[in-house]
C-alpha cells in the first residue's frame, strides 16, 4: 500500500486512527507498505500532527513492513533544485535491505550534495549550539510563509463561485472541486464534450 501523508495531491494529514486502519489492513492482507512522508514539516492545520508510519508500527507492534521516505527537496527545506533523500526500513527482512544496497551501489555517481543537505534535515543544529537560534529563525519563518499561502490559497479558492475547498491541513496542495454550470454546461453538452474541456478552454 503506498501512503503519502501530508497527502498529495489532496493536502490533507492523517489522522492516527485512518493510519492504525491502514496497518492494520495491511498486516491482515499480507501488505507492505510504502509510506511517503516527505511533507512531515508542512502541517498547516490547528490541532493536525504528523504521525510516522514507522513510529506508529511500532507501537502497535506490528508485523507491516513499512518503507519510510523523507527528502530535501519537499518541505519546510524546500531545496527543489538538489535530490536527497533517505528510506527507512522497518520490519524488512535483512536480505531485502541487502538487494537495496547492492542497487544503490551500482550508480555510477553519488548525489554527494544531495546526502550532506539530507544529513543536515535529520541532524540539525545542536540545541544551545552556535547557529541554532539562526537556525530556527530561517525554519520558523520559511514555516510560517508557507502556513500563511495555504490558508490563502484556500480563501480565495473557495471565493470563487463554483469553486469549494477543504481546508490544507498539511504538505504544499490544494484539491478544489470544481462545479460546472450555466452556459458551460449548456455548451459541453450541444458539442458532446466534457464540461471540463470547455471550461478550461474558454
Amino acid at each position: 500500500i503506498a501512503v503519502i501523508n501530508p497527502g498529495n495531491p489532496t493536502g490533507q494529514v492523517l489522522s492516527r486512527e485512518v493510519m492504525e486502519g491502514v496497518l492494520k489492513f495491511a498486516e491482515r492482507e499480507k501488505l507492505m507498505v510504502l509510506a511517503d512522508e516527505v511533507y512531515q514539516d508542512n502541517i498547516h492545520a490547528d490541532g493536525k500532527e504528523f504521525v510516522s508510519f514507522r513510529k506508529l508500527a511500532k507501537e502497535l507492534g506490528t508485523t507491516v513492513e513499512v518503507f519510510s521516505f523523507h527528502s530535501v527537496s519537499k518541505g519546510v527545506t524546500g531545496e527543489c533544485g538538489l535530490r536527497g533523500g533517505l528510506v527507512h526500513c522497518y520490519n524488512v527482512d535483512q536480505g531485502v535491505i541487502e538487494q537495496m544496497y547492492k542497487l544503490a551501489s551500482i550508480s555510477l555517481c553519488s548525489n554527494v550534495l544531495g546526502q550532506a543537505l539530507m544529513a543536515s534535515v535529520v541532524t540539525p543544529p545542536p540545541v544551545g549550539g552556535p547557529s541554532r537560534a539562526a537556525w530556527e529563525a530561517e525554519r520558523d519563518e520559511i514555516y510560517g510563509a508557507l502556513k500563511r499561502k495555504a490558508k490563502r490559497v484556500t480563501e480565495r479558492l473557495n471565493s470563487i463561485e463554483g469553486i469549494s475547498c477543504q481546508p490544507i491541513e498539511g504538505a504544499m496542495y490544494a484539491f478544489p472541486k470544481v462545479d460546472i454550470k450555466g452556459h458551460v454546461m449548456k455548451k459541453a453538452i450541444s458539442y458532446a464534450t466534457p464540461a471540463d474541456q470547455i471550461y478550461c478552454l474558454e
